[in-house]
């Protein structure tokens, strides 16, 4: 249904969208495991997003993306893009689905487990100090040239 979604609005022109529905699919194969092809729709999504100016389809992505780091094993990523997305939440007033914020805790479970509560504090801690543009930049360019987990 996300496909067939994306394909409507890829046809209508609806460029926000068209970037949330690269999210929502994105989001649907990190819990099948394509991390490869959930990479690839978060950059088209991000970089659609961005262009538009869409605050909306920026923070799916990066929520997203933490879900990615997750199933890529890079715990320190996922830990601040946590940050990130709760920082940019509050700051933009925008929430999300109960669905949604449900996938993205049981991924972060994870991450905080790993890595223990302390180093997750201050790797979100650090995502929560980035600033909107500074985040965007960092989470493009670990889409666009992911590193292996340390």
């Amino acid at each position: 249904m996300f496909e067939e979604a994306l394909l409507l609005a890829r046809e209508l022109g609806d460029q926000e969208t068209i970037a949330i529905g690269l999210a929502n699919l994105a989001r649907l194969l990190v819990e099948k495991g394509a991390a490869e092809r959930v990479q690839r729709l978060l950059r088209e999504g991000l970089a659609i997003a961005r262009a538009i100016g869409s605050a909306r389809g920026v923070q799916n992505v990066l929520e997203v993306a933490a879900g990615l780091a997750v199933l890529c094993g890079d715990w320190r990523r996922a830990a601040r893009l946590f940050g990130t997305v709760e920082a940019q939440l509050a700051q933009m007033g925008l929430r999300r689905t109960p669905e949604d914020d449900a996938a993205l805790i049981r991924c972060i479970a994870i991450a905080r487990e790993t890595l223990g509560e302390a180093l997750f504090a201050a790797e979100e801690t650090a995502g929560r100090a980035l600033s909107y543009d500074v985040a965007i930049d960092d989470a493009r360019e670990w889409l666009e040239h992911p590193q292996p987990a340390r």
